[in-house]
Order: C-alpha cells, then structure tokens, then sequence
C-alpha cells in the first residue's frame, strides 16, 4: 500500500506528494490505516503535515500531532512542529488574561496540561468550573470522564477534586483506549453534512495508550485517585455503575462523538447520576450523532410519566451541560 511506503521510506516524499496538489489522495491512505489501527512511526505526523499544508488546518494538525506523541514521543520533528502549532492557535489553547487572574489554578493546569489534550481551554474551563462547584458544595459522588484520549482533562479533573475535596473522591476514565469504535449512519459532520467515515477522524483515532494516562495522573500526585477503565462502554459500564452504586456520580465528561456511544452512556450512567448532579457533553454541536443522542435522551426523561425537565447549556460553540434536578 502507498501510505505504508510514506512512513516506511521518507517524510520528504510526503512533503513532495504535498506540494504537488497530492494531500487528499495521500491522507486517504493514512485514515486508512487509522481504521485498521496500525500504530505506525510518522502516520499521525504525516497526517499533520496533510492538515497543515493541505488544508491549512492548524487544530487538527495538532490534534494529529498529539496521537502521534503519544506512541512516539521521540519524534523531534513532530515535537518541534507541536510547539510551533502552538505559538499559533495559542488563543484557542490557554486562557486569557483575565480568566488567569481570576482562577489561577485553573491556569497553572492548563499550562501543564496542554500537550495532553485536545479540548480548547473553553471547554476544559467548563470543566474545572462544574468539578470545583460540585467539589465545593460537597456533593457526593464520583467523577467520570468517558472518552479520555490523552488524558489530560480527566487529570485536571482529578487534580480540582484534590485540591478541592480532598484525595478521597476517586474519578473514573473510561476509553476503549483503542481509537474510535466505528461510526453510524448517524454519525454525520454536523456543518458538512460529511459521513464520519468519510473524514479523516473516524475508527482508529484519537486513541492512547492506557500507561499514558496512569503515568501523567502520577505526574500530577493523582494517581491513586483515578480509575482506568478500558473497554467499550457497553461492556464495561454495566460493572462500574455497580461498584459506584451507593456514591453515585457527582459530575460526568461524556466525550464520545458517536450516537451509539453518547447514548449507550447516558442511559447506562444516568440513574446512578446524583441529583444536583452534571453532565457535559463535547462535540454536541459538532456530531450529529452526538447531538441526536443527546436530544432524544432528554426528550425520554420528558415523557413516559418521568416528567424530567432537562435544560441544556452552552460551554462554548461546541460543547454543553445539563444538571439532574
């Protein structure tokens, strides 16, 4: 196969193919091998030079960049290009000034966590803000992130219930720690209207490994804290809704993209979600997958004599919360 030549042989034959108007054909190859999970040397980096010199998109070249630290993080020249990116879509990436000045841990986390996540600083402050509130009032509970990639805002998570409630709350992660599972027909890019099979985040991505995050947890004195659960959600939260039955949950990052696996937790999490209790969702107005798995799961709680009035939220463009009353 030709993308096994790309990182095989030389990043410069990439670059070549680039220049010549090649990017779409050569990154086609690549989500292919995403979608077969071959973990490769220079796939995700060459994805980020697609991005980057093909389709001028700064984000998800760093998104790729990330994947690709991940598993290779000796790769100079993906951490070199990382760190440019960065200088870049800064704005996106920390908080301004005076959101620094106002919550300056939050700050510091964002600093320290920047290359292990992919969620802008927006989201990640709708994080800290609901964790600190839930943590602050002393409403029981645990905290759960699924869908956890790199790890970085299920650390920063773990990091506000310490330092706000103590080391007790423990806080789960849960990821197939495989990549993506693969999409549905649902499963549509919301302002493209493009299938999500058909662009280059589909099966495969967005995956890490699980000693990533265990070691970055350590890095952040939260280890013993943090429960990692890998596995598809179907299969593995059954068990863990069991074992955190008598706490409840406090407070949940559900950032899973497709319909089938917004939906498979939320129905399953739901009833052991404290009242009080709130959910953000990533990606709602990104994925109509997510998005319809959301609107139907509260629409559910509307009707059928459950009469539960659920009212969403807005973090940013992009993501959103609602609270168990």
């Amino acid at each position: 196969m030709f993308c096994r030549s790309v990182w095989h042989r030389n990043v410069a034959g990439v670059m070549a193919a680039i220049k010549a108007g090649k990017h779409e054909e050569i990154l086609l190859e690549l989500n292919e091998t995403k979608r077969l999970r071959k973990n490769a040397k220079d796939v995700d980096y060459c994805r980020a030079l697609c991005f980057l010199l093909g389709e001028h998109d700064a984000l998800h070249a760093r998104q790729a960049l990330l994947e690709e630290l991940r598993y290779f993080p000796e790769n100079t020249a993906a951490r070199m290009l990382l760190y440019d990116i960065n200088g870049r879509v800064r704005s996106s990436l920390l908080p301004p000034a005076e959101v620094t000045k106002r919550e300056p841990l939050f700050a510091l986390l964002c600093d320290a966590l920047l290359d292990h996540t992919m969620l802008t600083w927006t989201r990640l402050y709708g994080l800290y803000r609901l964790a600190k509130e839930v943590c602050c009032r002393d409403q029981k509970g645990v905290l759960m992130e699924c869908g956890v990639a790199g790890g970085g805002s299920v650390v920063l998570l773990a990091v506000v219930a310490a330092h706000y409630g103590g080391h007790s709350r423990r806080v789960y992660a849960l990821d197939t720690f495989d990549g993506m599972p693969d999409p549905t027909t649902s499963d549509i890019l919301k302002d493209l209207r493009t299938p999500a099979g058909a662009t280059s985040w589909g099966s495969g991505t967005c995956s890490a490994l699980q000693d990533n995050v265990r070691r970055l947890a350590k890095n952040f004195d939260v280890e013993k804290q943090l429960v990692v659960v890998p596995g598809m959600f179907q299969e593995t939260m059954p068990d863990v809704v069991k074992e955190i039955h008598a706490e409840g949950i406090a407070m949940m990052h559900l950032d899973a993209d497709w319909y089938e696996s917004t939906k498979c937790a939320l129905e399953l999490a739901w009833p052991v979600v404290k009242k009080g209790g709130v959910v953000q969702v990533d990606d709602y107005n990104y994925w109509d997958g997510c998005r319809k798995a959301v609107d139907e799961f509260i629409q559910s709680r509307a009707l059928g004599g459950l009469h539960e009035s659920l009212q969403i939220q807005s973090v940013d463009g992009n993501a959103v919360y609602f609270t168990k009353k």
